[in-house]
């Protein structure tokens, strides 16, 4: 999946045993959205429609701990396989598939 503002998405992945605490902590201020979700063997991945006020940050992704925020903002290319693709024999599952709507960031 081609992330980014001409697709409307951008994936919030988690890489680490402290990935799932460090996302509530990005969310600490405000109720986390339901949003597409799947496992992928490193972590979760999460879904969430792009957000104009993204642009200014002109980077394919950036890191905050243990989570990795992909983007594909300035020009810069940035992809996430998704379910049911598989690699180094893992298939990736939906948790919340993409009949879920895509969730908008929180203003805060």
């Amino acid at each position: 999946m081609v992330l980014g503002p001409a697709s409307g998405v951008i994936d919030l992945e988690g890489d680490g045993p402290n990935s799932e605490a460090d996302k509530a902590e990005l969310f600490a201020d405000c109720e986390k959205p339901k949003t597409p979700s799947y496992a992928s063997r490193r972590g979760c991945h999460e879904l969430y429609a792009w957000d104009d006020r993204l642009a200014v940050i002109g980077k394919a992704k950036l890191n905050w701990k243990s989570v990795e925020v992909r983007l594909g903002t300035g020009n810069k290319a940035a992809q996430s396989l998704i379910p049911p693709s598989q690699s180094d024999g893992f298939t990736r599952q939906w948790i919340n598939d993409l009949s879920t709507p895509l969730a908008p960031l929180p203003d805060v």
